[in-house]
């Protein structure tokens, strides 16, 4: 079983207008496929959704039927402008198989790097992997506390969990520490009054 759960409703209609009375409602249109018969268009409730983004499996209960189907966020999309939920992709999986999805990288450690005014940059924000659905880790913690000015950290510098084959190219830059700006030198009032007297 999955550490999230989630309800769902069956949502006959679909279409633009459909779908805008369920957002009054407080509801996201979505669609489950995967190891399922057909696709099904649910809604679900947004605010117990929105407190399950950053879930890797979840339990989901769809209205009529006896057992929860373990399902991944696949697809989310979003207003722009307002950032509320508009629509959800949820894709079933089976617990004994394993799938491939991506995962966020998180930075660790970067209070404990060398003081030397280095910038972290941090390039790639997510990384795909494959490993059983019950093993898909929330994020992968990637140290910088090592990296020094110019040093870069590339994908297979990357320590996944046990069980988590990483699959993105390993060549990928992950992290850089840029050195600091040269500061610009400002002119002095003199040359400023020169350059315009000239």
């Amino acid at each position: 079983m999955a550490d999230f759960a989630l309800t769902a409703q069956v949502r006959a209609l679909s279409g633009k207008g459909a779908a805008r009375k369920l957002r009054a409602q407080g509801l996201v249109p979505a669609v489950l496929y995967g190891n399922t018969e057909k696709e099904l268009n649910l809604a679900v409730p947004e605010r117990a959704l929105n407190r399950l983004l950053g879930a890797s499996l979840i339990d989901l209960q769809v209205e009529g039927e006896s057992q929860p189907r373990p399902v991944i966020i696949k697809e989310i999309q979003k207003d722009p402008v307002s950032n509320q939920l508009l629509h959800v992709d949820f894709m079933q999986v089976r617990l004994d198989q394993p799938i491939t999805t991506v995962v966020p990288l998180t930075l660790v450690n970067e209070d404990r790097r060398e003081s030397d005014g280095g910038i972290v940059e941090q390039i790639l924000r997510e990384i795909e992997v494959t490993c059983l659905p019950t093993q898909i880790p929330e994020f992968i913690a990637v140290d910088v506390s090592g990296l020094k000015i110019n040093d870069t950290l590339r994908v297979a510098d990357v320590v996944a969990p046990p069980g988590v084959e990483v699959t993105t190219d390993p060549e990928e830059v992950v992290v850089t520490v840029a050195a600091p700006a040269e500061p610009v030198a400002e002119e002095t009032a003199e040359e400023a009054e020169t350059a315009d007297a000239e």
